[in-house]
């Protein structure tokens, strides 16, 4: 499974259409710079927008739908706002899109084609459907656009009439993560806790970054009824929820006064652990589910408390010869010491123009594929994407 590429028009800091194409060489992985403002964010946030309301787009009655358009101009809240993605699941490429104003469905369509052939088959197109039976033989007919309510998704209504389009979108969507920074020890103890090799390959990922942890304990502590009682959800929502609360432990040897191993010394991984440290934990769970599946991760602000070295072996990860099912990863970085290893292909910047619209660009056609001195290049504003910081 893999993100082709994505497209954004008036959303947030993305006045006129931009696209990003995501590279599908050995390195499998895409990086995105740009100053702080320029819109790699928002960027992230697009697809998220995209990927959660076409899961969840008929469970919106009665709400409004969260998202922004761009605010700077005399247009604002005039122009449609409109997301499309190509996605490639197994043999088959999908490119969908939609577009939404003033809180309803402008229009969506649904296109696909088989991965060694060139041209798209339109498998659905919203504003056809009352107007033609073609796409009722593939399961969108006038009937499934009548129950679809105005601020809908067509798609999400076909997904739960388990059509198989929709299925195939879906299934894809499930594959496709992001995480930002928000607290992940849950998931990557919890898996830690039941899975003997998975421990392993998050202890070797803690080694090979040169942190001295022996070993790994997790434990589960039930946390008090008072306070699921106090949340305020419903009591269906509260029954489902993991009552369960994990501490991760970590060891590391003792050494008597000869430098001789006396023991091990157990230490509380939020307590003495360092912030790094508990970042790479937490991202080691999305990290090796990501690679094991053949999935696509996201991550913004992906430097965030790790050394350069650190994030330099995180994107090793996923070269082909580690990462047989050619997983996908994606990152928003300010890391420039990725870029020489990553190479002109695989990096994407974001940048604003003088109107404060993110634009989305590819290296300059002068950089060489195999030019190894990219980073000092964009160190010096040579290939642009870098903060104009007055001194």
């Amino acid at each position: 499974m893999r993100l082709r590429n994505f497209s954004v028009t008036n959303y947030r800091s993305f006045k006129d259409s931009q696209k990003i194409e995501f590279s599908d060489g050995p390195k499998n992985v895409t990086a995105i710079y740009g100053p702080n403002g320029a819109g790699k964010t928002n960027l992230f946030k697009a697809m998220m927008f995209y990927r959660d309301f076409i899961r969840m787009s008929t469970r919106f009655e009665g709400q409004v739908m969260r998202y922004e358009d761009f605010l700077l101009s005399t247009s604002a809240g005039k122009n449609p706002t409109c997301f499309e993605a190509e996605m490639e699941n197994d043999d088959k490429v999908y490119r969908y899109g939609f577009s939404l104003l003033l809180g309803a469905v402008k229009d969506e369509y649904l296109k696909v084609r088989n991965k060694k052939d060139s041209s798209f088959e339109t498998v659905f197109r919203r504003n056809s459907m009352n107007k033609e039976d073609r796409y009722a033989e593939k399961g969108f007919s006038n009937d499934l656009l009548r129950r679809t309510r105005p601020d809908a998704l067509v798609l999400t209504k076909a997904w739960e009439d388990n059509n198989k389009y929709a299925k195939d979108v879906f299934d894809w969507l499930n594959n496709f993560n992001l995480i930002s920074g928000e607290q992940l020890t849950a998931l990557t103890a919890k898996k830690t806790m039941e899975d003997s090799a998975f421990k392993q390959k998050v202890l070797e990922l803690l080694r090979s970054a040169d942190m001295s942890i022996q070993d790994l304990v997790v434990s589960t502590v039930e946390l008090p009824e008072k306070f699921y009682k106090d949340l305020p959800f419903t009591e269906e929502f509260k029954a489902n929820m993991d009552r369960k609360s994990y501490e991760v432990s970590t060891l590391h040897v003792i050494h008597d006064e000869n430098g001789v191993v006396s023991g091990v010394k157990k230490f509380d991984l939020a307590a003495h652990e360092s912030t790094g440290t508990k970042r790479f934990f937490d991202m080691a769970y999305p990290l090796l589910d990501t690679i094991e599946n053949g999935k696509i991760l996201y991550i913004d602000e992906f430097e965030n408390n790790l050394h350069p070295v650190e994030c330099k072996l995180l994107a090793k990860l996923f070269e082909d010869q580690n990462n047989s099912k050619k997983a996908q990863l994606i990152v928003n970085t300010h890391c420039t010491q990725l870029q020489n290893q990553l190479g002109k292909e695989n990096i994407r910047f974001v940048s604003k123009n003088h109107n404060e619209e993110s634009k989305i660009e590819t290296a300059p056609n002068y950089i060489r594929n195999d030019d190894v001195s990219i980073e000092r290049k964009y160190n010096k504003g040579l290939l642009g994407a870098t903060p104009n910081v007055r001194l």
